[in-house]
């Protein structure tokens, strides 16, 4: 955690300064019903204020799904496809979840077994990066909330395709 906190400082995000190549994410992610639902994710990357990577998915259904769940693993998938892609901006990271962006910011205690799995891959995905983390109000996270819910919607309705041929095969 240290490492990350070292660098959180680094970063100027209210318009101080402009940092040329500064990537920033926006990630969200929804479990419904909650606890226990279908969890599932959205995150967009933007380069200079472009869109480079937009992503959603679905991460399971049933025990161990969790809000928190989807929050983390669409952080973490968002950061995962910038490193496989070399990308070595700055960062900033703006969320709405309070817990995750105070959890990384050092500013919440870890003490689920959630965050204990998760937080640990997120810094390690985080070595030698200029990081800042932003919590944001779920009105400026919209784009991200989109897509995890295209994810569930998609979800939920290969669900319902999968049981009308399953009555209509039965019928047949």
């Amino acid at each position: 955690m240290k490492n990350i906190q070292k660098n959180i400082g680094s970063l100027h995000v209210k318009g101080v300064r402009r940092i040329k190549n500064m990537i920033t994410i926006y990630f969200d992610g929804l479990c419904k019903p909650h606890p226990g639902g279908v969890a599932t994710y959205g995150y967009v990357v933007y380069q200079d204020g472009k869109a480079i990577k937009k992503g959603c998915r679905v991460i399971g259904e049933g025990e161990g799904m969790t809000v928190n769940v989807a929050e983390y693993s669409a952080l973490k998938r968002a950061l995962e496809w910038l490193n496989e892609q070399g990308i070595n901006d700055d960062i900033v990271v703006k969320g709405d979840s309070m817990l995750v962006i105070n959890q990384m910011k050092g500013l919440y205690r870890i003490k689920s077994k959630t965050s204990k799995f998760f937080v640990p891959i997120i810094q390690k995905l985080l070595e030698r990066k200029k990081i800042c983390f932003v919590w944001i109000p779920r009105e400026e996270n919209m784009e991200a909330d989109m897509l995890s819910n295209v994810a569930y919607k998609r979800y939920m309705l290969k669900i319902a395709l999968c049981k009308a041929v399953f009555v209509a095969h039965k019928a047949g």
